[in-house]
């Protein structure tokens, strides 16, 4: 494994240089919120703060239920941590999928990030657009880069793909 930092039955954690990859399949607890943070930490000693992002590809089953304490540390965390960038990927297709974009959209028009952020359906297109923000910086990883690292945390994954 070139890119997997940890794995359970609900999330797989992924670095590829400096972008932190995220692939959730369920929602978050604080047990995995202590995987990300041990992750995060590890992305942010990588490069300088404009050579860094996240992306996060959420499978549909991961917008069930979220846990609140683990949403309020992820928010803390955002807020925590410099980068130049965040992708989120809310796969599918449907109501589910457009109302889940449509929300995190709104979430990031009223947080107004410091940083440079996009709502994608397609992780592929989400790993091309982080791939061209953090190119030519030191220790920045290709879009192929971050595809794999996708395609990587999404094996490792305990729980099979629920659509």
């Amino acid at each position: 494994m070139k890119f997997l930092e940890f794995a359970d039955e609900r999330v797989g954690l992924a670095l590829a240089g400096t972008v932190f990859v995220n692939v959730l399949r369920r929602s978050l607890t604080m047990k995995q919120m202590a995987e990300v943070r041990r992750v995060v930490a590890k992305q942010q000693a990588r490069g300088e703060a404009s050579a860094r992002g996240a992306i996060t590809v959420l499978e549909l089953s991961a917008l069930d239920s979220i846990d609140e304490e683990a949403r309020r540390d992820s928010a803390r965390l955002m807020s925590e941590v410099r980068s130049a960038a965040a992708a989120t990927v809310v796969e599918g297709r449907g109501f589910r999928a457009v109302a889940g974009r449509a929300i995190i959209s709104g979430l990031y028009l009223v947080s107004r990030p410091p940083y440079q952020h996009r709502v994608f359906s397609d992780a592929e297109e989400g790993a091309r657009w982080m791939g061209a923000l953090v190119a030519g910086k030191p220790a920045a990883p290709t879009a192929k880069e971050i595809s794999e690292a996708i395609a990587e945390a999404r094996a490792a994954i305990l729980s099979p793909k629920v659509d």
